[in-house]
């Protein structure tokens, strides 16, 4: 079947006034937090230390023209950050006197053309405006998005990219122009060069091409789908050669390797030795540097070194490696980011929030959970318990979406959002899984929930027709 064709919900097209709606209600949701939060700013935009090194590099390109995370000379050119969101916030601050709220300021703007990009996405591929509003509404309801735009973080401006790609994307399938080809290349581009977890997302999405083509038109989408890989590739390739003559490191960023080891490694260790932080932090540390200083090696011997370290760990403990990445997996869907909530929403000016104590040998969750509830305010609590919500309801819905889909072999609109949202549970697994490693996917969850939504609401009209006696 051909996509955009849904037996189920064909011919409904753009609502301008849907459109304007939808994103009029993220905005106001997500401005509602602004002012909320406004009297204990800037320090609420800094909830994750990565805020940190974001605007560093920034600030080195507005007063010393070098993408660089150091604080003094010589600013080393940095290669673990990827280049957009320092340059975006370099902007931001150029022209806006170096105002952090500026900055959110704009992130609650593209948080909300996200959402209404998620319109155009769900309409495009299911053709049916009453789901199309469904997902909308969903992604603006949201509560991690809502917190994300509000924080100094990539997660906002990456999601645009990753939507704007997936909208030109199904635009080629619904109008095979090569110019929506390049455009859904581009912006996957930009994704990737926001964060590079994305930067393979292409190659997965390469066999819809071929799955949306009749059997006639095989060859003709092979060769579309190498122009869209190539185009893709050229764009990232850039920072790649960038990457490679400041530091000699074919790579679009050396963060892989440094999470790997110092992250998902770390937790293998102190789940196989019962190490503290602190211990298996130190552990790493010496491992990395077992072969002699290797601080003023070249940043190609360091990803190296990474990578041994952590492929040593994971051999060594293969049962323990298992575990952490099932408890990244499980953290990664079931979490509704109580950490966020309890930070952002306290009533002080500090990034605390009400994170509760214990170490790795207090291994009793509900414990924690309950001093984490029981140290809540009325907002934090509120807000808690609605994502708690949302995110069950969210996933109950894409069942149902999903299982729609199924039944009437949508095939292709299945695969175009199962595929981005594996990929994305998949490569984010690890020790340091959160909640914020889900955000990407929330606008497809969001198509998935809307189709299911749509599909209840179809049954309630049945139900409340009237039965006619002749």
């Amino acid at each position: 079947m051909k996509p955009g064709q849904n037996p189920i919900y064909l011919g409904d097209r753009i609502s301008r006034i849907d459109l304007l709606r939808v994103c009029i209600i993220a905005l106001v949701l997500r401005f509602m937090l602004l002012i909320y939060i406004s009297p204990y700013t800037p320090i609420k935009y800094y909830i994750n230390p990565d805020a940190y090194n974001y605007e560093r590099i920034a600030l080195n390109i507005i007063n010393h023209g070098v993408f660089s995370n150091e604080l003094q000379p010589p600013y080393t050119p940095d290669v673990l950050r990827t280049p957009l969101y320092p340059t975006f916030l370099a902007v931001v601050y150029l022209f806006c006197d170096s105002s952090k709220t500026a900055v959110i300021l704009f992130q609650i703007i593209l948080g909300s053309l996200t959402v209404g990009l998620t319109y155009l996405f769900s309409l495009t591929l299911l053709q049916s405006r009453a789901v199309a509003i469904f997902a909308a509404l969903i992604l603006a309801l949201d509560p991690l998005t809502i917190m994300y735009a509000n924080m100094l973080m990539t997660e906002t401006l990456f999601t645009f990219f990753l939507v704007a790609g997936s909208v030109a994307f199904a635009k080629y399938f619904q109008s095979p122009r090569l110019i929506w080809l390049f455009v859904s290349a581009a912006m996957f581009a930009c994704a990737a060069l926001t964060r590079p977890i994305s930067q393979y997302l292409p190659l997965a999405l390469l066999p819809l091409i071929s799955l949306a083509a009749i059997s006639k038109q095989k060859k003709s989408a092979s060769l579309r789908g190498l122009l869209f890989v190539s185009v893709y590739f050229v764009l990232i390739f850039v920072w790649i050669i960038r990457n490679n003559y400041v530091a000699g490191i074919w790579t679009l960023s050396g963060i892989g390797e440094s999470t790997l080891v110092r992250y998902t490694a770390r937790a293998v260790l102190e789940t196989a030795e019962d190490l503290d932080s602190g211990e298996s932090k130190t552990r790493i540390e010496s491992m990395i540097l077992a072969p002699g200083n290797i601080e003023d090696s070249s940043s190609a011997e360091k990803a190296r070194r990474e990578l041994q370290v952590a492929a040593r760990i994971f051999k060594q403990y293969p049962l323990a490696t298992v575990a952490v990445y099932r408890e990244g997996m499980l953290r990664w869907l079931a979490s509704p980011g109580l950490d966020n909530i309890c930070v952002q929403l306290s009533r002080v000016g500090d990034v605390n929030g009400c994170k509760s104590g214990g170490g790795k040998t207090d291994a009793n969750f509900i414990r924690k959970l309950q001093l984490k509830f029981g140290e809540m305010d009325s907002v934090q609590l509120t807000m808690a318990v609605w994502s708690t919500f949302f995110l069950f309801a969210m996933y109950v819905l894409s069942t149902i979406g999903v299982y729609r889909l199924v039944k009437h072999r949508q095939w292709y609109e299945l695969f175009s959002l199962v595929i981005i949202i594996a990929y994305f549970f998949l490569l984010s697994a690890g020790g340091q899984t959160t909640s914020r490693f889900r955000v990407p996917t929330i606008p497809y969850w969001s198509v998935l929930a809307g189709l299911g939504l749509g599909w209840i609401k179809s049954q309630l009209a049945i139900t409340r027709r009237p039965v006619l006696i002749s």
